[in-house]
């Protein structure tokens, strides 16, 4: 889970679809 927040973060700046996974991924960490 952790690995793929990291990778969010990068695609984050080419691609704002992943910017909500990572945030709710970091604050919910079940996911």
């Amino acid at each position: 889970v952790l690995v793929l927040t990291g990778d969010a973060r990068r695609e984050d700046v080419e691609g704002s679809k992943w910017k909500p996974t990572y945030i709710v991924d970091d604050l919910t960490g079940l996911v």
